[in-house]
């Protein structure tokens, strides 16, 4: 892991490409090469920690479209050099990447949970009280940082807080589901019909709550 992390930063660093072989879990929990014999080459960009690993954003070579890997799951990490002059091969332009942030500072990972890297859109929470008075933000802190933001309390049932986020519409579905007794979505429209189709979804495959 270690030599890896050096190995890529200093790739991010010099802005050139690196081909790596990739491993990963089969049915008997043993790691195993997930194409044998076959190299994925890509342009690396940033190093995210999440969770206790370290992920990879890069755009491999021929697409354009960002991509993700765990980096304790790469293996023989090295300089990607051309066919004829052997110099590296440079990255390809952010800017030709689609999903790719632009540039990364310490809230970025707030706006994209759990590794989803859908464009962060702006969210209307309410969050209800608990059994105390008032309302505990804590695990509002622990997902989005100090980047939430506390608008008021509502003076009519059901009294909650109303708070705005930014996030992908994805992880925001699911982290909705996991705090699904502590809050609910109000805007955008979209994202809260998500919620009802994923909710529809449960409904159909666990039946009515008895």
């Amino acid at each position: 892991m270690r030599e890896n992390l050096l190995k890529i930063q200093r790739a991010i660093d010099d802005g050139v490409q690196i081909p790596f072989s990739f491993i990963g879990c089969d049915r008997h929990n043993a790691l195993k090469p997930v194409r044998p014999g076959k190299k994925d080459t890509v342009s690396p960009y940033y190093i995210v920690a999440n969770k206790g690993r370290y992920y990879l954003l890069d755009c491999g070579r021929g697409r354009s479209r960002m991509a993700i890997w765990r980096i304790d799951l790469m293996r023989e990490v090295e300089v990607s050099r051309g066919e004829t002059d052997l110099k590296p091969l440079r990255v390809k332009n952010k800017l030709d990447v689609k999903n790719l942030p632009q540039s990364w500072d310490d809230n970025s990972s707030f706006q994209s949970l759990d590794m989803d890297f859908d464009p962060p859109l702006p969210i209307k929470l309410r969050v209800y009280h608990g059994e105390h008075s008032g309302t505990d933000y804590t695990f509002l802190h622990d997902s989005f940082g100090g980047t939430f933001r506390y608008e008021r309390t509502e003076t009519e049932t059901p009294y909650g807080d109303i708070v705005r986020v930014a996030s992908g519409s994805f992880s925001m579905v699911n982290w909705v589901l996991q705090y699904a007794g502590r809050v609910e979505v109000l805007e955008p429209k979209e994202v809260r019909e998500k919620v009802k189709e994923k909710l529809r979804t449960l409904n159909q495959r666990y039946g009515p709550a008895e």
